[in-house]
């Protein structure tokens, strides 16, 4: 079978190799080229338009899967960022505490800072959900 609006086809041979991925994908890409768009180059006299097209889809979902590959680094990165993040500030809390102010101090700048962002951020999430 031959498509309308080209007479040029694919042997399934190329259509085959195509909808494998033809030049290498990442796992999650290689499926959906494997499984979603592999029917398209197994239909008899596919056009070459149709395999470009193919083609088309095939990257766009290597690229989303390499995009989702950094977001993931990106996130572990963001992680252990605010870990790092989170044991200086204890530190830094532990050094003021024992080197410069009262507990009261302290706890009376906490109370103050509190009650700015509560200002600045005048919703509250908590009753959302």
């Amino acid at each position: 079978m031959t498509t309308a609006n080209t007479n040029t086809t694919a042997t399934n041979g190329e259509a085959t190799c195509n909808a494998m991925g033809g030049r290498g994908n990442s796992d999650q890409a290689a499926d959906f080229s494997s499984v979603a768009i592999l029917w398209v180059g197994l239909l008899q006299g596919v056009s070459v338009s149709i395999l470009k097209e193919r083609e088309y889809v095939a990257e766009l979902m290597r690229n989303a899967a390499d995009l989702g590959v950094q977001a993931s680094r990106m996130q572990a990165r963001a992680t252990e960022l605010r870990a790092q993040a989170y044991y200086a500030s204890l530190a830094l809390e532990s050094r003021i505490r024992n080197d410069l102010w009262t507990r009261e101090e302290i706890e009376a700048a906490k109370l103050e800072a509190a009650r700015i962002q509560s200002a600045n951020h005048p919703i509250s999430f908590n009753n959302c959900f």
